[in-house]
């Protein structure tokens, strides 16, 4: 459920309710991959700092998808997507976008969470649109979110946010990500 008030939303989600930012809406003109007719999400932190985001439905609480940067663990990850795809995104170039990955964590095991690169989100910032776009993968098509983040560099482009935090470095949402998470305004005690 949702109620609007001037510039703000209150949803519901399974975190508890939250009041954000309009704008923080990003929509999904062809929906997620099962939620086709779910069109309209924000991004909330699971906590300050975190590495995994959840895209929260705006209309239904219990439709909540834990996603990462991908690149906060792998050293590359290539999205190919066509001309339909960046026509729909309205964007020129994959620069212009930001790239999510869905996280799958077994229930009782988080020690055995992985990474889904077989359908990556794909947001245009600027514009709040997104597409869930599938990759044929000739590679691993799920990663092991702990090895792979422990596997990164002091000096890979894009530090896991583990590793940034012991190396005393800003570990703040990278780039795109701190500008598409939606700000709380406040919490707020539901029902809506």
């Amino acid at each position: 459920m949702e109620r609007t008030t001037g510039l703000t939303l209150t949803i519901e989600t399974r975190l508890g309710c939250r009041v954000v930012d309009r704008d923080g809406i990003v929509h999904f003109p062809r929906g997620l991959a099962g939620l086709e007719t779910e069109k309209d999400y924000v991004l909330l932190a699971v906590k300050q700092d975190a590495p995994l985001l959840i895209l929260q439905s705006v209309t239904n609480r219990h439709i909540g998808l834990l996603v990462a940067d991908p690149y906060s663990f792998l050293e590359s990850y290539q999205v190919v997507f066509g001309e339909a795809e960046r026509a729909l995104l309205r964007i020129s170039s994959s620069e212009e976008a930001a790239v999510l990955v869905t996280v799958s964590i077994p229930s009782g095991e988080p020690d055995r969470a992985t990474l889904n690169l077989t359908g990556p989100i794909v947001i245009n910032h600027a514009a709040r649109l997104g597409l869930q776009i599938p990759q044929r993968m000739r590679t691993r098509a799920k990663v092991d979110l702990h090895t792979e983040a422990g596997r990164l560099s002091a000096g890979c482009r894009h530090l896991c946010f583990q590793t940034r935090r012991e190396a005393g470095e800003d570990s703040g949402m990278p780039g795109r990500f701190a500008e598409l998470v939606a700000k709380d305004v406040e919490r707020c005690d539901c029902p809506v």
